[in-house]
């Protein structure tokens, strides 16, 4: 800071001015989630910053920050795939009043990854550290209670943590304790230090958590925020069981244990979070590394960068299919005009992601509303007779829930778009805001809230949404019909597949027959794209599918065509048998690993199909085992 805080109020009104916070606007849920950091009982968010020394609130600002830092990576990633695929390497991102460069996000990560004191833990729940607090505590030596008296630590400093423990009182543990501990525990250790820290500049004894768990009334204050158990209330819950007691003294048995046996219990722990991402948490950070990251231009625009991250999780959410992101001249346009943002090209006809497009609306409920609906995203599809919505999706940044504008946000978007299916997402919650919606639009719409990146499974719905609005709109078109002449290709994309595809034989042994084919599919219950020669074999690879059931793609896809070329595996091949009464279907093995390739043709042969293709199956096994 250029002048010295005397106080933390001090220090604060300058963080402020410096980061160009505004606690009365669109910073309010900053405000209200350090107000509930810093003391949870204060009577004021300015009451709350004076019970707290100045390094306590830098830390407290630079968690709050956390997520805009992993939001502004992803942002980033978004660039890379762009400049990947497009051969630049120069973006930029037009907000409606000033451009910020690739360079901006760049730096902000630079900086970011230069901090010092912070450590790196797994975004989990409260069920998931109750998981692995019981894997790490459980066995008969370490049944005994969590607060027994006999202290076993081979660190003093930790031996008397812990004893400030049995008291009640929180205090940091030891930074010895990281150091001590052998590689395999160090995130099991890591996650004890950070909760540690969390309690004791939060509550700093179990009393007061027990005060301020519960109000007057006895009803809580706090509730546990799911996918969050550094949260506050998540903490009072798991300490209602003396958590932190528990896990520690667990790591203390394991350090005298052999180191096989402590393998073991740590890839048991290591297996409950290895699919969560990662956040920081600031040990000890210099205010002077929390300044350098408030100025930065990409953080003074930090709200309306938020819709642009919603814009790019919608993108990556079609990362296997053949996406083109639109940019006029290498700048990315986010802003209030209709702009289209990328086509999905693998699909016919293509779908477009579009901006702040306009629909006509008679009588809105939204007061803002006139006469038309304008959502931050659609997804249009431009079918034969018009171009139609097939996704809205709305952003918000409000740190609690506005029921009603929401609840008229959702209803004005469905009734403007009525084939679409309608989101609002919130950075904060969103309450019921569907309750009340007609039952004629209620099937189409839905409410994401607390939509963060660090909220995997909110994350994981969106990405649902916009892959099963592209998928149900594919579906619904049926495939052109083919001529006799025409063959086709349908590739398994089921998840069995995943190695196959990736194995070199797979692309030798088809490459050089792709000309032949008039219609190119991938599929796994359903067809999920269709492809040209020379996307076939990248999307393909790409594609993350789920089961197999090739049955009814084969039979669609036969439709005006004499021939399909089925590449599979075992489990598709086996499903093939069942086509054996209506087509000629024959065989062949492309790899020793379980690659296969199935030709089936028109039959003219009548009930003796089956027998026809036994037959010449027998015939082309005797010759594939006659092969030099």
């Amino acid at each position: 800071m250029d002048e010295i805080a005397r106080d933390s109020w001090s220090a604060w009104l300058q963080l402020k001015q410096l980061g160009g916070m505004e606690p009365e606007g669109r910073d309010r849920d900053l405000i209200a989630a350090l107000r509930e950091e810093l003391a949870p009982g204060a009577s004021s968010f300015e009451a709350a910053v004076r019970e707290v020394g100045t390094e306590q609130l830098v830390r407290a600002v630079f968690r709050r920050i956390a997520p805009f830092a992993e939001m502004f990576a992803d942002i980033v990633e978004f660039f890379r795939t762009a400049g990947a695929t497009t051969g630049r390497d120069h973006w930029q991102v037009k907000l409606d009043d000033s451009i910020l460069e690739l360079s901006h996000f760049e730096s902000f990560q630079r900086r970011w990854r230069q901090i010092e004191g912070v450590v790196t833990v797994p975004v989990a729940g409260v069920g998931v550290m109750w998981a692995v607090r019981e894997e790490v505590f459980k066995g008969p030596e370490r049944e005994e209670a969590a607060l027994a008296p006999k202290a076993i630590f081979p660190l003093t400093d930790v031996d008397d943590w812990f004893d400030a423990y049995k008291a009640g009182e929180y205090r940091s543990l030891p930074s010895r304790l990281l150091l001590a501990v052998p590689a395999e525990l160090s995130e099991l250790a890591a996650i004890a230090t950070v909760m540690a820290e969390r309690l004791r500049e939060t509550f700093r004894s179990r009393h007061v958590i027990r005060h301020a768990w519960y109000d007057a009334a006895g009803e809580r204050v706090f509730d546990e925020v799911p996918g969050d158990a550094f949260a506050v209330g998540s903490m009072a819950q798991l300490e209602s069981d003396f958590w932190l007691g528990k896990l520690v003294k667990g790591l203390a048995w394991w350090l005298d244990r052999p180191g096989p046996e402590r393998t073991t219990m740590a890839d048991a722990a290591s297996r409950l979070m290895v699919h969560l991402p990662r956040r920081q948490f600031p040990i000890a950070v210099a205010s002077s590394e929390l300044e350098a990251i408030l100025k930065l231009p990409v953080w003074q625009r930090r709200h309306e960068l938020y819709a642009v991250w919603i814009g790019t999780r919608i993108v990556e959410a079609l990362s296997d299919r053949d996406v083109e992101i639109h940019h006029e001249d290498g700048r990315i346009v986010f802003a209030f005009k209709e702009t289209i943002i990328a086509t999905v090209k693998d699909v016919a006809p293509p779908i477009r992601l579009i901006g702040e497009r306009r629909s006509t609306l008679s009588s809105p409920l939204g007061e803002g509303r006139k006469n038309g609906a304008q959502p931050d995203y659609g997804l249009w599809s431009n079918d034969a007779e018009l171009e139609r919505c097939i996704l809205v999706v709305e952003v918000k940044h409000y740190a609690k829930a506005a029921r009603r504008k929401f609840h008229e946000v959702v209803v004005d978007y469905a009734t403007a778009h009525p084939f679409a299916k309608v989101a609002l997402v919130n950075h904060g919650p969103v309450a019921d805001m569907l309750e009340g919606v007609p039952d004629a639009l209620l099937s189409r719409c839905r409410q994401l809230g607390n939509l963060t990146p660090t909220n995997r499974p909110q994350l994981e719905a969106l990405r649902e949404l916009v892959r099963d609005a592209v998928a149900e709109t594919v579906k619904a078109r049926p495939l052109a019909p083919g001529t006799p002449e025409e063959v086709a290709l349908v590739v398994d994309v089921s998840s069995s597949m995943e190695p196959l595809l990736r194995d070199n034989l797979f692309e030798k042994n088809l490459r050089h027959q792709l000309s032949r084919f008039g219609l190119m599919v991938l599929a796994d219950t359903e067809i999920r794209a269709t492809c040209n020669t020379e996307t076939i074999i990248d999307r393909a690879r790409e594609y993350r599918g789920g089961g197999t059931n090739l049955v009814g793609v084969v039979r669609s896809v036969f439709t005006g065509r004499n021939a399909v070329i089925v590449v599979t595996d075992d489990d598709g091949l086996a499903q093939m048998e069942i086509l054996r009464d209506e087509f000629v279907v024959t065989s062949d093995r492309w790899s020793e690993a379980g690659l296969r390739v199935v030709i089936a043709v028109q039959s003219s042969h009548g009930s003796l199909t089956r027998m026809f293709s036994e037959a010449l199956q027998i015939e082309l096994d005797r010759r594939r085992l006659a092969r030099p």
